[in-house]
């Protein structure tokens, strides 16, 4: 007998997996898409590429490489993710810091945005998961980040 009586989540071959930030969780699962990827426990300077490819994240800017996280370092910066998803959740934290989040290059409208994006922007206060897409159907769509300086990410997930 089971304590609890839980559906299982069907993931479908299309959606997008957990990807994970740090040289510790990278190593030989890395979804960087960034040409060269990162070095552990460095300072990279990092671009986004124009030649993009789902379920791989792509970073923009001065970026540290952590053992369990990346953290922006530079007063600019973004991470473009393709995805195939319904839900799109982040593990982060930060030092009371925004982040302007964008859906396929646009503003997020309120038919899509999560249960911590208001007005398009997701307030960091502390490290735990934050909510930031939520659309009515999973579909496959351009995340992209814009984060302030101190903004550091552990993951995505996805549902």
């Amino acid at each position: 007998m089971s304590l609890v009586d839980l559906v299982p989540h069907e993931f479908s071959d299309q959606e997008t997996p957990e990807l994970y930030f740090g040289y510790d969780f990278a190593s030989g699962r890395s979804f960087i898409g960034n040409q060269g990827g990162i070095s552990a426990r460095q300072n990279c300077n990092i671009f986004a590429s124009t030649n993009l490819q789902q379920d791989h994240f792509y970073l923009d800017g001065d970026w540290q490489n952590l053992q369990d996280s990346m953290k922006l370092s530079s007063d600019t910066g973004k991470i473009v993710l393709p995805y195939y998803a319904k839900d799109v959740n982040i593990v982060a934290a930060g030092p009371n810091v925004d982040v302007q989040v964008l859906l396929d290059g646009n503003p997020v409208g309120a038919s899509d945005a999560g249960q911590d994006t208001q007005n398009s922007t997701v307030h960091v206060s502390e490290n735990r998961l934050y909510n930031v897409i939520s659309s009515q159907q999973a579909g496959a769509h351009t995340l992209t980040l814009i984060p302030q300086p101190g903004f550091q990410i552990y993951t995505f997930t996805f549902g």
